[in-house]
């Protein structure tokens, strides 16, 4: 089955997805903090 780019059910998913995963980078900043006496959270990551 051939997904065109401009197919609009195709945008619609892109769209939901980008939209979806904007809020993680801050998630995983705030799961640093609450974390930051964890032994792995010791070593700075990168950004």
């Amino acid at each position: 089955m051939k997904i065109l780019k401009r197919d609009p059910l195709f945008e619609k998913v892109e769209k939901a997805l980008l939209k979806a995963y904007q809020h993680i980078p801050a998630e995983l900043e705030a799961e640093k903090k609450r974390k930051s006496t964890a032994h792995f959270s010791s070593k700075p990551q990168p950004k």
